[in-house]
């Protein structure tokens, strides 16, 4: 039974079941304007003061990576030991009690949880032509890996697991529909809650839950809260509209593993609620969450160098190691552009991708955290790859940048069209500002060369 057309119902029971085990909820998921198109929102349902739980869930009532490996995948230590990862266990852990039914002890909280026609923001959910919105930006990318991953788990590792004798899903493999359902859960509504002490198996020194009512709170940025920041690549009118509150919550792990839904601020009644479920930038956010933020503070722009297209000169050892050493990158790795500078690091790696033997050497002897000091053929090298990676990244969307941001003026916020026109724009305008400084350099460095000065 779809949570799109038993909210309602399911809400009731999710309340009763929290409360039957202890825990509190001054929250509620109610759905805007629109009705039953509109997704559903945390809102609270009581005045909550600053510093105030406006939830309690007891460690019973949440589904945990960490309480997943003690108990019913605990075999995976020894059986799949290199599937232990916080966001594969508690998406195995979501199956395993998705495919049991009302069997399960976790099965109203399971059943609270949007369906895929409420997914149908996440890119793999998206229609076709709403899919193809997104051509040419980081997200179409990202999205298209996470395709060929989930298929690849999918053979490779949850199907023996479904059907290994010892377990828990009792030979019986769940499809992969519900493996895709699975992921996009996990990636749309988990969130990693900090240990309230330290030594316990975690991520980042943190558990990753999927807890009651959470899913249906909004995104924002913890460090938002009071700020407010206007992007330059902003198209007027489209900031306000697109920018989400604040997080105004914070959820915490207590020390008998309780999670406690926090109010950062005093909330009214009816309030919405906003959790920070982690920094994402809007690429990211799209696949993950199927949103976007106007004037994103994690936003940037990614290209990668193919190692094919490197010199092939018997230099690949010291050009891994000074990479690796400086920037912490591995050959192909991404590289970041962003909207207000463009990063000398960047510069720098894609100098040391075209570096000669001769030239590597001598950088390879600069300091970690000293800037290099480029030859100018060499600068200019590294130059000439970065507008070539500009004018292909630019090349490979739907339209113009002109015609983007016309678009994204008549869009309606929210909706899948407005997110991808959102991150078009934006990348656009980092690509653009990017080659134009980038030739601007070009000319300087063949007059006064003196390394990246961006």
């Amino acid at each position: 039974c779809s949570h799109f057309f038993s909210a309602p119902t399911a809400a009731m029971a999710l309340q009763q079941w929290l409360q039957d085990a202890g825990g509190t909820a001054a929250v509620a998921a109610a759905r805007g304007a629109a009705g039953r198109a509109a997704p559903l929102q945390l809102k609270t349902t009581a005045y909550i003061a600053e510093d105030q739980p406006m939830l309690m869930v007891p460690s019973s009532r949440f589904i945990s990576a960490e309480s997943m490996l003690e108990e019913e995948l605990k075999f995976l230590e020894k059986a799949f030991p290199e599937v232990i990862v916080p966001p594969f266990v508690l998406a195995l852990g979501l199956l395993l009690h998705g495919a049991q039914g009302r069997d399960s002890k976790f099965h109203p909280l399971i059943k609270s949880l949007p369906s895929g026609a409420e997914l149908r923001n996440l890119p793999s959910y998206m229609k076709p032509a709403e899919r193809r919105m997104l051509k040419g930006t980081d997200a179409f990318a990202l999205a298209s890996n996470l395709d060929q991953e989930i298929t690849e788990t999918y053979e490779q590792y949850v199907r023996p697991i479904a059907a290994a004798a010892d377990s828990p899903f009792g030979g019986k493999v769940p499809p992969l529909s519900r493996w895709r359902w699975s992921l996009a859960i996990t990636w749309r509504c988990s969130i990693t809650l900090p240990l309230p002490s330290a030594g316990q198996r975690g991520e980042s020194g943190g558990i990753k839950v999927l807890a009651p009512f959470l899913c249906d709170a909004a995104h924002a940025d913890s460090a938002g809260l009071g700020e407010s920041s206007t992007s330059r690549n902003e198209p007027d009118g489209t900031a306000a509209a697109s920018r989400p509150l604040p997080a105004v919550a914070e959820a915490l792990l207590l020390p008998d593993h309780t999670l406690a839904l926090v109010a950062r601020v005093a909330l009214q009644p009816g309030a919405a609620v906003s959790v920070d479920f982690g920094a994402r930038s809007n690429a990211e956010l799209i696949v993950a969450r199927g949103e976007a933020v106007a004037g994103n503070a994690h936003d940037c722009v990614k290209f990668h160098v193919e190692a094919s297209s490197l010199p092939q000169d018997g230099a690949r050892r010291v050009r891994e190691e000074v990479l690796q050493r400086r920037y912490g990158l591995q050959i192909g790795d991404q590289m970041k552009l962003l909207a207000d500078r463009v990063p000398v690091e960047t510069v720098e790696a894609l100098a040391v991708m075209a570096a000669s033997p001769k030239q590597l050497r001598k950088l390879a002897k600069v300091p970690t955290g000293t800037p290099l000091r480029l030859p100018s053929a060499l600068e200019m090298l590294a130059l000439e790859n970065l507008v070539h990676a500009c004018q292909v990244r630019l090349g490979g969307y739907a339209a113009s940048l002109d015609a983007d941001e016309s678009a994204l003026r008549a869009s309606e916020p929210g909706t899948a069209k407005h997110n991808a026109l959102l991150l078009r724009v934006y990348e656009q305008n980092v690509l653009e500002t990017t080659l134009e400084t980038a030739l601007q350099r070009q000319v300087q460095a063949r007059v006064s060369p003196q390394g990246p000065n961006l």
